[in-house]
């Protein structure tokens, strides 16, 4: 049985996926095109970073809500749901791994959608989902760090806001997060042939040298 919290959520969630996003999926997907509208009226319904703690400015659900309204905007547009899922990535690893200045900083505007895009930099050719195959590192230079290695299948490389990196350091697997002021380099490699996640801006043929 749900919740009645949760259940309201999902509704939001549903009506979101009707009216906003399904109507528009076939054409968003032909274009390949990053419906930004879409990402600003999921944030204004409340449907980023529901992990967040309430003393972080969030309304800390639990991750069957969660889950709930990935269902429902999958049912919509998959990109959509999928672009949201990398907002709640970053938000979860910014409240787990981040420093209060850090979370400060960043949590209000990706919460609200002001923060356009942000990236990440997780997928290696030698490891995927098993994080703990990562060989990019991260090492402290000065006040900051010198991050080393390639990533590649990078969401919303094309132009990133704020960019959050996974990477090795000594001998932990920790996440990093690297605010860039500019387009970080990358090489362009042979395009494939599958399809990109329209909903995000997701290159395939991008590898990001850091």
């Amino acid at each position: 049985m749900l919740t009645s919290v949760q259940s309201q959520v999902r509704d939001t969630a549903r009506r979101s996926a009707d009216d906003a996003s399904r109507p528009r999926a076939e054409d968003l997907d032909r274009a390949g095109e990053f419906p930004e509208d879409l990402y600003r009226e999921m944030a204004g319904l409340g449907l980023f970073e529901i992990g967040v703690p309430e003393p972080m400015g969030g309304p800390g659900f639990d991750s069957v809500t969660n889950a709930l309204i990935m269902e429902e905007l999958s049912r919509g547009y998959a990109s959509v749901a999928g672009q949201r899922g990398l907002i709640e990535l970053v938000s979860t690893l910014l409240v787990r791994h981040g420093s209060g200045e850090q979370r400060a900083r960043w949590l209000p505007g990706i919460h609200g959608a002001e923060i356009k895009v942000v990236a990440d930099f997780i997928t290696e050719s030698v490891a995927g989902t098993d994080v703990s195959g990562i060989r990019a590192t991260a090492t402290r230079d000065g006040a900051g760090l010198r991050l080393n290695g390639s990533k590649i299948w990078i969401h919303n490389a094309p132009s990133p806001i704020w960019v959050m990196s996974l990477c090795a350091r000594g001998e932990r697997w920790r996440q990093e997060h690297v605010e860039h002021g500019r387009r970080p380099p990358f090489r362009r490699c042979r395009p494939r042939a599958e399809r990109t996640d329209s909903g995000s801006a997701c290159r395939p043929d991008r590898v990001f040298d850091i």
